[in-house]
């Protein structure tokens, strides 16, 4: 069975039409990134509203600035730049740059830097 060419269910046994389960899907665990930087859904379709979520965890107190990037290295959008403490924290981004419209689809880099953090991550936004 299928819901908008999107498999939702199945039959157990071919013989007996009612027999079917539901697909479904569940998460074991989540995997953190390197050096305390993870992007969660780093593939991101604005128009549908999803988002790209950001998750630091800063080893110490300090000035924290996260950047949105475009390919060509210009800052895009801005998601902190600030001084905080030692903490895990977390930011969104919508693919919606500084004067806020939908940046264009492509590849994005998220530039994190803070006390003990230097990294990169890659974000790609798609379009319908």
């Amino acid at each position: 069975f299928s819901y908008d060419d999107l498999p939702c269910a199945r039959l157990e046994n071919a013989n007996d039409i009612c027999s079917y389960s539901l697909w479904k899907f569940s998460f074991l665990r989540t995997g953190f990134q390197r050096a305390g930087v993870s992007v969660f859904n780093n593939v991101i379709n604005p128009s549908m509203s999803q988002v790209a979520t950001v998750e630091v965890t800063t080893r110490g107190s300090g000035i924290l600035t996260i950047h949105v990037l475009s390919i060509d290295g210009s800052i895009i959008k801005t998601l902190e730049d600030n001084y905080k403490s030692e903490g895990t924290y977390s930011y969104n981004w919508s693919g919606i740059n500084e004067a806020g419209r939908y940046v264009s689809h492509g590849i994005y880099f998220i530039h994190v830097v803070g006390k003990g953090v230097d990294e990169m991550r890659k974000v790609l936004v798609v379009r319908n």
